[in-house]
């Protein structure tokens, strides 16, 4: 997954980031998340499917509103 955007990067501080995520085939809505707190580099999805394609996207968001979003996808690989 990206990276979270650095301070500098933000242009005003960041508040926190949206992250949506779904299976990528199928008919599944997207799951939302709200991840409070600008200093947070990383975020544990927890409850996937074993062995299933998912497509993330992520975004983050200040005062002045949210980024532009930026998709990627990952796959549960049943190692957890």
């Amino acid at each position: 997954m990206k990276k979270m955007l650095t301070k500098e990067q933000a242009r005003g501080a960041i508040l926190g980031y949206y992250l949506s995520y779904k299976t990528e085939l199928g008919n599944d809505v997207w799951v939302n998340r709200t991840v409070d707190g600008g200093d947070t580099t990383s975020y544990l999805v927890t409850s996937l499917k074993k062995f299933t394609s998912y497509k993330f996207i992520m975004q983050a968001f200040n005062s002045k509103g949210a980024s532009p979003s930026e998709c990627c996808r990952g796959e549960e690989d049943g190692s957890r």
